[in-house]
C-alpha cells in the first residue's frame, strides 16, 4: 500500500526514499541487564529495576520517508538505526559531537524497503511508522514484481 493509504495498526513493507533525518541526540542510556532506559541521578545512572548501573547505549533516529504518493515520519531504534547509519550505538555515544553523525549520512536520499508498524504519535497526533527492518532495494526482484502486477492487472 502507498504511504497515502496507511492507517494506524497497519504493518507494512514499503519501498520509499529516506528524505530527511531529524538532527537530535541520536542515543539514550539503557540498563545493561534489562535494556530499559536509565535515569541520571547525580554522577550515577539508575535503573528502576536494577539500581545503580553502568549504562549501555541505544540509538534512536527519526526522519521522513517518501514513496512518491505521500510521506510519513519514521522512527528507527537499536539495530535498525545502526544499520541505517552504519555505526554502533557505543561508537556514536563516544563522539564529542554526536550530532555530527547527521553530516554525512550515505543513506539520505536512498531508496530502501522499510518494514514496520504504523502508530499514532501521542504528542503530535500524527501517524508514524516504527521501522523494525530495512534493506536495500533488490532491483531485479522489484522489476519482477512490477511485471507480475501488470500481468495481473491485464487479466482483470
Amino acid at each position: 500500500a502507498p504511504i497515502s493509504k496507511l492507517k494506524v495498526g497497519d504493518y507494512q513493507q514499503l519501498r520509499a526514499c529516506l528524505v530527511q533525518l531529524f538532527s537530535r541526540t541520536p542515543y539514550y542510556e539503557v540498563c545493561t541487564t534489562c535494556g530499559k532506559r536509565v535515569a541520571a541521578e547525580g554522577e550515577n545512572w539508575v535503573c528502576a529495576e536494577h539500581g545503580n548501573v553502568e549504562p549501555d547505549y541505544r540509538l534512536v533516529l527519526s526522519g521522513i520517508i517518501d514513496d512518491g504518493f505521500g510521506n510519513i515520519r519514521v522512527v528507527f531504534f537499536g539495530e535498525t538505526a545502526e544499520k541505517l547509519i552504519g555505526k554502533k550505538a557505543g561508537e556514536v555515544a563516544k563522539l564529542k559531537d554526536s550530532l555530527s553523525i547527521y553530516e554525512d549520512v550515505a543513506s539520505l536520499g536512498k531508496e530502501f524497503i522499510f518494514t514496520g508498524a504504523v502508530k499514532q504519535n501521542s504528542f503530535t497526533e500524527r501517524n508514524e511508522m516504527v521501522v523494525n527492518d530495512l534493506r536495500d532495494v533488490d532491483v531485479k526482484a522489484e522489476i519482477q514484481n512490477i511485471i507480475k502486477d501488470l500481468k495481473d492487472e491485464n487479466k482483470n
